[in-house]
């Protein structure tokens, strides 16, 4: 399991979809409750969310901050955009989130942590949780999902002022997550 974010030194895809997959395991067995554990402590979660936002990009010329890219440029077309810096932000910033509402003591003894949760929520609403290109719209259920995993809706529809611009998002989308927009939770559907 992933213990440090890690940036390709150049445009490596494999390399890059093996980073964006680490992280996604970890945000499932976080999610799940699997982690920490005996092998993956909350030592080791912690480092991994200090990696994080010791990681995230505010130096790109020509590009807003707050993102994770996986590359150590950000010269790719739309897609690579979409598939390595806009997803690895949706699960950075998902991770943070469900580690600020778990261990908040934690969260407050890593230098910037707010700050880069905060930045990271904006730059996830810049692409409004699309793609790229005509289908675009359709990457936008599997990148509420991965909001879902870190508990961003709850979290951001309690709390919107750290990032009104993620509360206007996922407002647009509460028809379709199911949430109630006042607690950010999921409604229970009725049975018919």
């Amino acid at each position: 399991m992933i213990k440090k974010m890690k940036i390709s030194e150049k445009v490596d895809i494999d390399e890059m979809d093996r980073t964006c997959a680490d992280m996604m395991d970890l945000l499932n067995a976080f999610a799940m409750g699997k982690v920490p554990n005996a092998e993956y402590t909350l030592t080791d979660l912690q480092q991994f969310c200090e990696s994080l936002v010791k990681t995230q990009r505010n130096d790109i010329e020509g590009f807003k901050p707050g993102s994770w890219p996986l590359a150590p440029k950000v010269e790719q077309d739309g897609e690579a955009r979409v598939d390595f810096v806009f997803r690895p932000t949706y699960i950075a910033v998902s991770i943070l989130t469900r580690f600020r509402m778990k261990y908040p003591d934690e969260a407050k003894r890593i230098l910037g942590f707010d700050d880069a949760l905060r930045q990271g929520l904006k730059f996830s609403t810049y692409r409004n949780l699309e793609g790229h290109g005509t289908w675009g719209r359709d990457d936008v259920a599997d990148n509420l999902k991965i909001l879902e995993l870190g508990d961003v809706p709850r979290h951001v529809l309690q709390n919107p002022s750290p990032s009104p611009e993620m509360a206007k998002v996922l407002d647009e989308y509460k028809d379709r997550l199911h949430l109630d927009k006042e607690t950010g939770k999921r409604k229970t559907r009725k049975k018919e």
